[in-house]
């Protein structure tokens, strides 16, 4: 069954050029895979697609080797084959309260447990009226879900 998007969708209308060009996009996937099953039985796409595959298995070949005998890198010739660290930093209330107390009350900020609220909800200890007067909702830049039915 297909989904319905109307309780999210932005400013849903249905306007007949959107479907238009929904259904000519539709068309043109069409023709890309008409393609791709005639290129199967070529010679040169069977190639590139050994190719491909080759690339792959160098490729995770390559990975492997990073993970288990360490990082590369050479700068002039810019290659590089390494793991980067990646790190998220967060603070110690406590810490902050002892070090920086004169500062404290003006960086550190009290946070609703939302796990903690939604398990209250579905217990039945609270109404979802209760949940909803307590809510802030930010829109949030808008995902673009586009879908046909093959």
């Amino acid at each position: 069954m297909p989904t319905d998007y109307s309780k999210t969708a932005i400013d849903l209308t249905n306007p007949n050029e959107v479907k238009n060009n929904l259904l000519d996009w539709q068309r043109a996937r069409k023709v890309i895979e008409a393609h791709k099953t005639a290129l199967n039985k070529s010679e040169e796409y069977k190639a590139l697609l050994a190719a491909e595959a080759e690339a792959k298995k160098s490729y995770d070949k390559l990975e492997e080797s990073v993970r288990r005998a360490g990082s590369y890198q050479d700068i002039a010739e810019g290659h590089y084959a390494l793991l980067q660290k990646v790190q998220s930093t967060t603070y110690s209330v406590a810490a902050i309260k002892k070090v920086i107390p004169d500062f404290a009350s003006n960086i550190i900020t009290e946070a609703v447990n939302e796990k903690a609220l939604l398990g209250l909800l579905r217990g039945g200890l609270i109404a979802q009226g209760q949940v909803d007067e307590c809510a802030i909702t930010k829109l949030l830049t808008p995902r673009l879900i586009i879908k046909v039915v093959e």
